[in-house]
């Protein structure tokens, strides 16, 4: 076991590979390593008493557990006051990997006119300018996959629900960064507000270099509100700006925390200095929660978004309830009403129907998916005749 207590500005530099068959603890001070430190005990609780005043900087190695459920954190950072930066990893019955090891560093080889990378939900045009992880196995994982959060406590320039992770290939250009990977959750989730401190990526299956992309960083109009109201089983949205520069139009989108599409598209005032009002009419809202932005669209074609808003829009008629999610295959739909018919619809990643079945009058369905399905991540679609509901994911283990 190794203790880290030093109270010294500077910590305790070492120029050699320091190999930890037990625990590390980080009771104070930074612990820097020219070359990498490594433990050996695969217990998620092997390194402890780590904090913004100690941790590590530089390669941190951990053994993992293989075919187990586990949490490895990394307290990692850089040498500074705010320069700690920390990530964990969630292990789930990975095949393969035996070590993984954890850096942050000064973000290189990066011009922000060369981000444009986007997903399902935002373009990213900017990157955290603090620094990115470097997270890398010994392997590269034959099965299962992992959860990955880094904290982002410090970093600059992001909003709520307006960032996320980031990855590109070790030392590739700025241009290969992508966001394209994982799952992250709906607006409002775990990892999406700046409280969590930390962003989060699920469902991953390979590791790389690491940033945290963010966008919205100011549009050119100033927004004063925007505002969604549920009333008659509408959505009515209201915003307003105190000025606009150069603004072409507004796009009001929506989501239920999958993709975003289009509800509205409404003029803009192009130039203005006094305050504009501007509405706009979602007839047909999601059942549960809606989510929207605007998208603000220069004359030139630039466009950016808003924060996100949202609508709980509960039935009084139906309320559904799903669980547990993930399980091995056997799942449980409550209604809190009694309903005619319920048709079930789940689909693989790739959008093609995987399985479906009916059922008559009934407020409790048992679905066993054991022996229909294999392992892996669907979606699910519910209807019961007079409402729809979409579960986004449903995970079988």
């Amino acid at each position: 076991t190794l203790e880290m207590d030093n109270h010294s500005d500077d910590g305790v530099s070492a120029n050699c590979k320091i190999t930890i068959l037990q625990s590390l603890l980080l009771k104070k001070g930074k612990l820097k390593t020219a070359d990498t430190i490594t433990v050996l005990n695969d217990a998620g609780d092997a390194i402890g008493y780590y904090s913004r005043a100690s941790y590590v900087v530089g390669n941190l190695q951990r053994k993992i557990k293989s075919r187990t459920d586990e949490r490895y954190f990394f307290p990692v950072g850089q040498e500074g006051r705010t320069s700690y930066f920390p990530a964990s990893v969630d292990v789930f019955s990975m095949e393969g990997t035996k070590f993984i090891t954890a850096a942050f560093r000064p973000l290189e080889r990066y011009i922000q006119s060369h981000l444009n990378t986007r997903d399902s939900e935002m373009n990213y045009d900017y990157i955290a300018p603090e620094g990115m992880w470097t997270i890398s196995p010994d392997r590269e994982p034959a099965g299962g996959w992992f959860d990955l959060r880094l904290w982002i406590s410090g970093m600059s320039g992001l909003q709520d629900n307006l960032f996320a992770i980031l990855k590109r290939p070790a030392g590739a250009a700025p241009r290969e960064w992508t966001a394209s990977f994982g799952e992250m959750s709906p607006f409002g989730g775990e990892g999406r507000e700046l409280a969590d401190g930390y962003a989060l990526k699920k469902y991953c299956t390979s590791f790389s270099e690491y940033a945290i992309g963010g966008t919205g960083r100011g549009i050119p109009i100033e927004l004063l509100n925007f505002n969604a109201t549920l009333g008659n089983g509408v959505v009515s949205l209201q915003w307003s700006t105190a000025s606009e520069t150069n603004n072409a139009f507004f796009t009001v989108e929506k989501s239920n925390g999958a993709d975003f599409m289009e509800v509205a598209k409404i003029s803009g005032s192009g130039n203005s200095s006094v305050e504009k009002n501007y509405t706009a009419v979602d007839d047909k809202p999601y059942t549960g929660i809606s989510y929207y932005r605007l998208k603000q669209t220069d004359f030139d074609g630039n466009s950016k978004y808003s924060e996100v808003i949202s609508v709980n829009n509960i039935s009084a008629k139906t309320q559904m309830a799903f669980f547990p999610n993930p399980s091995e295959g056997v799942f449980k739909l409550k209604f809190f009403s009694p309903v005619p018919k319920v048709d079930l619809v789940i689909y693989s990643q790739q959008g093609t129907a995987s399985f479906s079945k009916s059922f008559s009058s009934t407020a409790e369905v048992i679905l066993s998916l054991k022996k229909e399905l294999l392992p892996g991540i669907y979606y699910m679609q519910v209807s019961t005749g007079s409402e729809d509901f979409t579960i986004q994911k449903i995970v079988i283990e």
